[in-house]
């Protein structure tokens, strides 16, 4: 909760462009209980929750509509660990919310961790640079 805190703080009275906020109490609890344990799963409630809090502040300070807020993990696991190319490890949760975004849709398409850079890049109307080898997600998006 400190970490969430002290970051609408931070956005509260700088107001950056961008703001990214690392809650990592779900990679913890992966690694070390388990990925699907009763740990893990208390933890991504919690991340669920913290998701909560800052959408309520964002609302609270009439925000909500202006901002995008994308959530995702950086990984899955099998047991405690990741790393290998299966669907349990590569697959993660990925959620846009915000302006121009498409309304409650199951994007279909596959994303990939570093699609999520390019993703915040477009939305934010900057061309990524060459070497990147994510591509924005524009199926999120109600208009392109």
């Amino acid at each position: 909760m400190e970490t969430v805190d002290r970051a609408l703080a931070f956005f509260r009275t700088r107001k950056p462009e961008l703001l990214f906020i690392h809650c990592d109490h779900v990679d913890h609890a992966g690694h070390e209980h388990g990925h699907a344990s009763p740990q893990y799963l208390a933890a991504v409630e919690e991340a669920d929750r913290l998701t909560g809090v800052v959408l309520d502040a964002l609302s609270r300070d009439g925000l909500l509509s202006s901002t995008l807020v994308l959530v995702s993990s950086d990984h899955g696991g099998v047991g405690k660990k990741h790393g290998q190319p299966t669907m349990a490890e590569i697959e993660i949760p990925w959620m846009l919310r915000g302006p121009g975004v498409a309304a409650a849709k199951e994007l279909r398409t596959p994303i990939n961790t570093y699609d999520t850079a390019a993703t915040v890049a477009h939305a934010l109307g900057l061309a990524p640079p060459p070497c990147w080898i994510g591509r924005p997600v524009l199926d999120a998006f109600s208009r392109r």
